[in-house]
């Protein structure tokens, strides 16, 4: 319940401070976005009729504070809440899927800075392509690949060389 706190108090002011014309339309316009979302994710369950209308009203308003591309993927039918959740999901575990893709996005734009971020796992003792992250440490742009390309870098790595690897890497997917 924590994480609902940090983000309703911000829900809730978002929309009532400012009164001018501009942000008032920007405002609907976001409600709008967030009802849409809201709907698209609601009505992929199958007894979504029982929900509440408070229920939608409160879900497109906490939505509507998300930026485009994590309510894209929270709509998503394969990756979105829809596919998360069995059941009607409440608040809480929309701000808790919402703050994962945030975090993900927060990393996405470290990489794109340069920063090579810490491996899947980085607390256990998973490391994914440990040998292919090490060799090209100083070349991060490198290494913002997708999964597929990373593989294949690193299969070339251990078979060919550092070369071959980075061929693959230069020719590969970006994640950009």
């Amino acid at each position: 319940m924590d994480h609902l706190g940090k983000r309703l108090p911000e829900t809730l002011s978002q929309f009532s401070n400012d009164h001018s014309p501009t942000s008032e339309l920007e405002q609907l316009a976001r409600l709008e976005i967030g009802l849409k979302s809201a709907k698209a994710i609601i009505t992929r369950y199958p007894e979504y009729g029982k929900a509440p209308p408070e229920y939608l009203a409160g879900l497109a308003k906490l939505l509507a504070t998300y930026p485009d591309d994590v309510l894209k993927t929270m709509t998503d039918i394969r990756i979105g809440i829809s596919a998360r959740y069995k059941f009607l999901p409440t608040p809480a575990e929309i701000v808790e899927y919402g703050e994962q893709l945030e975090e993900r996005r927060a990393g996405l734009r470290d990489v794109r800075r340069g920063r090579v971020p810490e491996p899947i796992g980085h607390g256990m003792n998973a490391q994914p392509f440990p040998r292919l992250f090490a060799v090209f440490r100083n070349h991060p742009e490198l290494l913002a690949r997708s999964f597929e390309t990373l593989f294949d870098a690193s299969r070339a790595l251990a078979t060919e060389g550092d070369v071959a690897a980075r061929t693959i890497l230069v020719a590969g997917k970006s994640i950009r």
